[in-house]
């Protein structure tokens, strides 16, 4: 349309925009009448100087688009008359109807999308939140993580030590700021009693190097340490939510916090999670007995750091590992000890990146076989329609209203099931997350948000159009004439093979992940039998920590005596003692040794597991005494310092000779303390049931008291009412004092199980959901193929052939299918074994066992499938398929 050329440069441009708004049609048939309309209404309506014009255009375009909307309806009106009832509308009530007379056909394939979006959709919110958006902090790739790490084995990374915290604070010129923090739960005394309470130990900086603020109030400054009259606390949302009536005011009120008093000086976010969920937040103070030589074996603080601006991770690496070395040349616990940098991000998702990546991929694997389903099934809706879509192509339907209306009740049905997918999603939500390890970080705040809910969207699309491509290329190459006729189809051959090779490709993918599923279970079936060195059944477990006031070794000593003597003497408990590090709850100390008479370890930086445990611990355990005799009463402070050790120990430093009455000297908080072997006892496995056991050295409490520990009990008792006398005897003991966390030892080791029973359920679930869905695959082709057949196996049985012969020739169709597709899919679980690897124990990823059982199970499966159809084919009567109709 040329209208408008000979207005002014300003109106032209206006009208331009104005007339583009309009239907085409509309342009091309009334253009020269706008433009002369148009000039004459500016003619009557000139536009007045400066400021005026612009409101004067404004008013232009807005009377110009109130009369729009008209002229698209009108048009649209004109055009659903012209084409006789043949728009969008009447398509979709005609694919709706279509799918009403179907309902089977329907709710299998809706069935089918649900699963498979359902499923990736619930994994990919789990892997959004955690893996891909863990924790939302400004300028989180600047923020790193800082390790102690073995220079014999840099791939050993462990805590930081106090000594050598403040050396790094004070040393480090590439970072912005270094903080420390440790776990630590404290007893929160008020109106409703002594209580434990979740919290963490922070340096100063630890809040504003995350770049987090406070909803009311300030955090921790440097004065906030030094000064002990002055202690103050930051407390979570939650605890000011549930404590406080969410009372502004809070700040300044003080609560009593393991015996002293604390005033609040922050509230924290309600989003503000990491590293781990906490009521309250306490400043990091080290006594002078805390920056000994001694403690730096004593690695137990996490340390994070932010860098400064324009500097890179790796020259921040040099200057640590430089600190790090010179630290070592000048104190003998760092000798052997380097440090590494970790980024933030990858600290935190660390080993459940792979996980979830892991699992991903299962689900990805699985949506790939709903599709190869979905697919089989819409090709058989259309030989099924083969004739209906012929029909109207000769009565003048073109090719594109086919399409049109193919691609709609594909669309259609993929919507239906991804909406259902998504509920699915919802519903099995809350049940994964109480599965998943509560490691995983950010677990509980994995929600269908809306960054899901729009992958779920896409994701429906996608999959929908995919199912669509196929069906719709056989579609457009339909011979009419031989779909007019009354018998035969002319979708037999290419569209037969098309549909044998998506059984393969399922059965290939359904070994693949069957293989996997199977050689995680495996894997946990085995770490699940190791033998931990001690006896987990009837012991139940309590954390106890004494306040501040408990400051002398006296104090400690006297509560812990009086308090292990009340337990044992109740008549429900057949043994009471404590521990500083329960085995596999991942708690560990570390400090360095020397073996008295030894000159050829001098040169050696020896370090070895740190345990301090009561008279008794060994016999509440079950944990075998192999020599030597148990910790006595008598084994006090006065007395001959003592130690007994593990097998392991004995084995590397005294092979073959026995070490009852030899000494080694032990550094610990004490400082180095020379300790005579009065024993040796079996291994037990406190870091991980898939570890070597590593040395380990036992001190008697009495000797060394320190202010926590794990409380085991034996007892046959209901836990309960173990629990409740704990609780009672404490409170006879101190008042104020409240016991933390409760377990029974099998629940300490079904935690530490958690991680891989989670992935072995997950892809477990996956993989008997692609088993179930290429089952239906093999029996959809080979009872499609009996149909197209039927003419074919009436013949031969008229001919003489048996039932067992049509039986056999249709089973081996079957089992052959499925046989190539097993071929395949032990190909590609082979070529995919390295993925898993990392994650299997005492189990190759190539065990030949599981694949030969995989695919023998398999082709059971796929006789099984094709048994039905070939039965029906057996009884096929000769004379109804020779039948003229």
């Amino acid at each position: 349309m040329r209208a408008g050329e000979s207005l002014p440069f300003v109106a032209r441009i206006i009208f331009r925009v104005i007339a583009l708004t309009y239907p085409p049609r509309i342009r091309r048939r009334y253009g020269s009448e706008m433009e002369a309309a148009f000039s004459e209404w500016l003619t009557d309506r000139r536009p007045s100087p400066a400021g005026g014009a612009v409101r004067f255009w404004v008013r232009v375009l807005l009377d110009s688009i109130r009369n729009i909307p008209g002229a698209w309806l009108d048009w649209l009106r004109t055009r659903d008359r012209g084409r006789s009832r043949s728009g969008l509308p009447l398509d979709l009530k005609y694919t709706w109807r279509g799918l009403t007379r179907r309902p089977v056909y329907a709710a299998v394939v809706i069935t089918t999308f649900a699963l498979g979006i359902g499923t990736a959709t619930l994994i990919f919110s789990v892997a959004h939140t955690v893996v891909f958006n863990p924790f939302p902090f400004p300028e989180a790739d600047r923020i790193v993580t800082l390790w102690e790490t073995k220079q014999t084995d840099p791939a050993v990374k462990g805590h930081v030590s106090p000594p050598t915290f403040v050396d790094w604070r004070e040393s480090l010129r590439s970072f912005a700021g270094i903080a420390a923090y440790a776990p630590a739960d404290f007893t929160l005394n008020d109106d409703r009693g002594a209580e434990r309470v979740s919290g963490m130990l922070v340096a100063p900086g630890f809040f504003s190097l995350l770049g987090v603020v406070p909803r009311y109030g300030r955090f921790f400054q440097e004065d906030d340490t030094a000064a002990r009259d002055n202690d103050v606390a930051v407390v979570s949302n939650g605890f000011w939510r549930e404590r406080m009536g969410s009372d502004p005011a809070a700040i300044g009120r003080r609560i009593s916090v393991d015996g002293k008093r604390y005033e609040i000086v922050g509230v924290l976010g309600a989003s503000f999670r990491f590293p781990r969920e906490a009521d309250l937040w306490l400043p990091l103070r080290f006594a002078p007995s805390q920056l000994t030589e001694g403690m730096r074996g004593a690695r137990y603080l996490n340390v994070i750091g932010r860098l400064q601006p324009g500097s890179d991770i790796d020259q921040a690496g040099v200057e640590l590992t430089g600190i790090a070395r010179r630290l070592g040349e000048v104190h003998p616990n760092n000798r052997d000890w380097s440090a590494a940098l970790i980024p933030f991000h990858e600290w935190v998702v660390r080993d459940f990146r792979s996980t979830m990546l892991v699992l991903l991929g299962a689900v990805g694997f699985l949506l790939l076989v709903a599709c190869a389903n979905i697919v089989n099934l819409v090709l058989a809706r259309l030989s099924s329609t083969e004739r209906e879509i012929a029909m109207s192509a000769a009565l003048g339907a073109s090719s594109s209203r086919i399409f049109r209306r193919f691609l709609l009740e594909n669309l259609l049905l993929a919507s239906t099931g991804g909406a259902a997918g998504v509920v699915l999603a919802e519903w099995v939500l809350a049940p994964l997350v109480k599965l998943a390890p509560r490691e995983i970080p950010r677990i509980e705040d994995v929600a269908l948000d809306p960054v899901v809910l729009l992958f779920a969207a896409g994701l429906t699309i996608a999959t929908g159009l995919l199912v669509s491509l196929m069906p719709l290329l056989r579609a457009y190459r339909i011979n009419l004439a031989g779909s007019m006729r009354l018998h035969g189809t002319t979708l037999t051959g290419g569209n037969h093979r098309f549909r044998q090779a998506l059984v393969i490709f399922e059965v290939a993918v359904a070994i693949v992940l069957l293989t996997g599923a199977t050689l995680l279970f495996k894997s946990f079936e085995r770490l699940n039998r190791v033998d931990p060195g001690f006896d987990t059944g009837n012991i139940t477990t309590a954390w106890i920590s004494l306040p501040q006031s408990y400051g002398s070794e006296e104090q400690r000593r006297t509560f812990f005596d009086e308090f292990l003597a009340r337990l044992n003497s109740l008549d429900v408990v057949q043994s009471a003692a404590l521990t500083t590090n329960l085995p596999l709850s991942g708690s560990q100390m570390r400090f360095g040794f020397s073996i008295s008479g030894r000159p050829d370890l001098e040169g050696e930086n020896l370090s070895v597991q740190f345990h301090v445990v009561s008279p008794g611990y060994f016999r509440t355990l079950g944990i075998r005494i192999v020599r030597g005799r148990e910790f006595l009463v008598a084994d006090r402070r006065g007395s001959v310092p003592v130690v007994m050790i593990n097998e392991a120990m004995a084995n590397r430093y005294w092979p073959g000779i026995d070490p009852v009455g030899r000494f080694v000297t032990v550094v610990s908080q004490s400082g180095p303390v020379k300790r005579e072997i009065v024993g040796v006892v079996s291994d037990v496995i406190h870091a991980g049931l898939e570890d070597a056991p590593e040395p380990e050295v036992y001190v008697p409490l009495a000797q060394e008291p320190w202010s926590f520990g794990v409380l085991v009990i034996r007892s046959e008792a209901d836990p309960a009412l173990i629990v409740s006398a704990m609780r009672m005897q404490l409170a006879a003991v101190d008042r104020n004092i409240a016991l933390g966390t409760v377990r029974s030892m099998r629940e300490v080791t079904a935690v530490w199980l958690a991680p891989l029973r989670f992935r072995a359920v997950l892809v477990g679930v996956f993989a008997v959901l692609a088993l179930v869905l290429a089952s239906v695959g093999v029996y959809g082709v080979i009872s499609y193929m009996v149909t197209l057949r039927r003419n074919e196996m009436g013949v031969r049985m008229a001919l003489g052939a048996s039932e067992r012969a049509v039986l056999t020739g249709v089973l081996r169709n079957g089992v052959g299918l499925a046989l190539i597709g097993a071929t395949i899919g032990i190909v590609a679980a082979l070529a995919l074994s390295g993925v898993i690897r990392s994650f299997l124990f005492d189990v190759a990823a190539t065990d030949p066992t599981t694949y030969v059982g995989i695919v023998l199970f398999m082709l059971a499966v796929a006789l099984l499938a094709s048994l039905f159809p070939a039965r029906r084919a057996a009884r096929i009567d000769p004379l109804e398929s020779l039948r003229v109709e």
